[in-house]
């Protein structure tokens, strides 16, 4: 059984960390109970230089979640190589997730996308608690709330939100 969970978690490790959390402007802190907890977070450099990150959050916790993560992850990182944009990113997810998990299973998650100037972040929130953005150096912060829904076929729910500019 041990042999079984450490394979899992190689397996686990290498398609879902495969992007670019360890790059030197991004860091994170991560405090998991079990590596198969439901939490997500996935990093890629966009075709444009740019930077997308996003924060996910299955219900449940155990191997429902991490065998859910990975085709998110899949989803994820082909697409932000390929330029898709967030709006498509997050479509293509939601296809996927409900066709393959029963409804007591979902994903709450937040999508950000910085442009390769670092002047413009995009971001879109699922569900996910209202996500903070310093809008400049004396720490005045702007909440960007989540979009109703979670299983929504509505593609308007995708586009995400322009966050604001200190300029």
């Amino acid at each position: 059984l041990q042999q079984e969970q450490m394979l899992a978690e190689r397996i686990f490790s290498k398609v879902v960390h495969r992007g670019c959390l360890d790059s030197a402007n991004i860091r994170y802190l991560i405090s998991p109970a079990a590596l198969f907890n439901g939490d997500l977070l996935l990093a890629a450099r966009r075709p444009s230089g740019g930077l997308l990150a996003m924060l996910g959050d299955f219900t449940g916790h155990g191997l429902p979640a991490a065998v859910a993560a990975l085709p998110v992850a899949e989803i994820f990182y082909e697409m932000s190589a390929k330029g898709y944009s967030i709006g498509e990113i997050v479509g293509e997810i939601n296809h996927k997730l409900k066709s393959m998990l029963p409804p007591e299973l979902f994903l709450a998650a937040c999508l950000l996308e910085l442009d390769v100037s670092g002047a413009s972040l995009a971001v879109w929130n699922g569900g996910i608690p209202d996500v903070l953005i310093a809008v400049d150096r004396v720490n005045t912060f702007e909440a960007l709330t989540a979009i109703a829904g979670g299983t929504h076929d509505d593609q308007d729910e995708f586009e995400p939100t322009q966050a604001p500019s200190s300029n």
